[in-house]
C-alpha cells in the first residue's frame, strides 16, 4: 500500500525544503566571511566567501603549474580565486587569482594525469595575462567530474559578472546588486544541490551570467538587463531633480 501526497502539498514540502536550504546557504556565507580566513587579503574589497574545498582529506584540491603540484585549501569569494598549499601543520601564504579585474582571463575544463598525462577530466585551467603559465586546479574524486563541473560553474559566474559590469560600466549601488545577483545564483545552486544531492545537476543552466554566455543571444540579454539596471538608475537621480 501506497501514501499518496497531494501533488501540491508535494510542491509546497520541496520548496520549503528549498528554502530552508538557501537559508543554510546564507547563513554558512555569512559565518565564513565574517571569520578571519583570508581577511587580510579580503578586507580591501570587502570580499564574501562563497565556498571553500580541500577541507576534507576525502575531497582533496590539488594545484599544478608547469611540472609542480600542491595539495591545499581553494576559496572563493566575490572577487577573486585563493589557493593555499597545505604545509606541516599550516597553509602557505595564499595565492591570488583575480576575476575581477580585466587580466584577459581564461577558465575553461582541464585534463590532468600523472607525468603530464591527459587522462582524468576533473580540472579547471585558469588563465591571464597577469601568470607567466595557466594553473591547473584538480578535483580529485573516483566517478564522475561533478565537483569540477561545480566549481567551474561557480568560478565563471563571478568572472562574467565583473566582465559585464565592466563592459556596461555599472557602478555604485547597481554594481553591488548585480554582483548580489550572481551571488544569490551561486547560494541558490548550493541549496538545490543539498536539496538533489545524488542526482546530476547542471549548475551552468542555473546560474544567470553563464546561462547567458551559452545561450544563442544571450548577449541581447545581458544588453537588456544593463539596460533595465541603469535606466533604474537614471531614475533614481531624477527623482531628486523633479522635487
Amino acid at each position: 500500500m501506497y501514501l499518496l501526497i497531494p501533488q501540491e502539498d508535494n510542491f509546497h514540502f520541496l520548496s520549503m525544503r528549498s528554502l530552508g536550504g538557501l537559508d543554510r546557504a546564507i547563513k554558512k556565507m555569512k559565518t565564513q566571511s565574517e571569520s578571519s580566513l583570508l581577511s587580510g587579503l579580503r578586507s580591501l574589497r570587502g570580499e564574501r566567501i562563497l565556498d571553500v574545498d580541500g577541507m576534507l582529506t576525502t575531497q582533496p584540491v590539488l594545484e599544478h603549474v608547469g611540472i609542480s603540484t600542491w595539495l591545499g585549501r581553494l576559496v572563493l569569494t566575490d572577487h577573486a580565486l585563493y589557493f593555499e598549499a597545505l604545509k606541516v601543520m599550516t597553509y602557505d601564504k595564499a595565492k591570488v587569482y583575480d576575476l575581477a579585474d580585466d587580466l584577459k582571463q581564461v577558465i575553461r575544463p582541464e585534463l590532468t594525469g600523472p607525468w603530464g598525462s591527459r587522462l582524468f577530466d576533473k580540472a579547471v585551467m585558469y588563465k591571464s595575462i597577469s601568470l607567466s603559465e595557466p594553473v591547473i586546479i584538480e578535483f580529485p574524486e573516483l566517478t564522475g567530474h561533478s565537483r569540477r563541473d561545480y566549481w567551474l560553474a561557480i568560478m565563471r559566474e563571478i568572472l562574467y559578472a565583473h566582465r559585464f559590469i565592466r563592459k556596461y560600466q555599472i557602478t555604485g549601488v547597481e554594481k553591488e546588486e548585480t554582483l548580489s545577483k550572481a551571488v544569490l545564483g551561486i547560494l541558490r545552486l548550493q541549496a538545490i544541490q543539498e536539496l538533489v544531492s545524488s542526482l546530476p545537476v547542471r549548475c551552468e543552466t542555473l546560474l544567470m551570467f553563464n546561462l547567458a554566455d551559452q545561450l544563442p543571444g544571450g548577449d541581447l540579454i545581458l544588453e537588456t538587463l544593463a539596460e533595465v539596471t541603469t535606466s533604474r538608475s537614471l531614475d533614481e537621480l531624477a527623482v531628486p531633480l523633479q522635487e
